[in-house]
């Protein structure tokens, strides 16, 4: 399960390749620079997401946010 992988590990450093092998494509396009998994979703809709942001193909930040609707890629909203 997602959730069990994200309270354990950090990806902090990891490769692209390395986070697919972890947590699959998530319906997430190879060549952007933020990937998104949803790690859990509520019966009205709210959302926790899990943001992988990459330079050079390699996680230089995770961050969780908890959204309604359409999820936003703009890390600062």
């Amino acid at each position: 399960m997602i959730k069990k992988i994200v309270h354990t590990q950090s990806f902090l450093g990891m490769s692209k390749v390395e986070v697919l092998k972890e947590l699959g494509d998530g319906f997430n396009f190879y060549p952007d620079n933020i990937w998104y998994y949803e790690l859990n979703k509520t019966w009205w809709g709210l959302k926790t997401i899990m943001f992988l942001e990459f330079e050079n193909n390699i996680v230089s930040s995770k961050y969780i946010k908890t959204v309604f609707g359409n999820i936003n890629m703009d890390k600062r909203e």
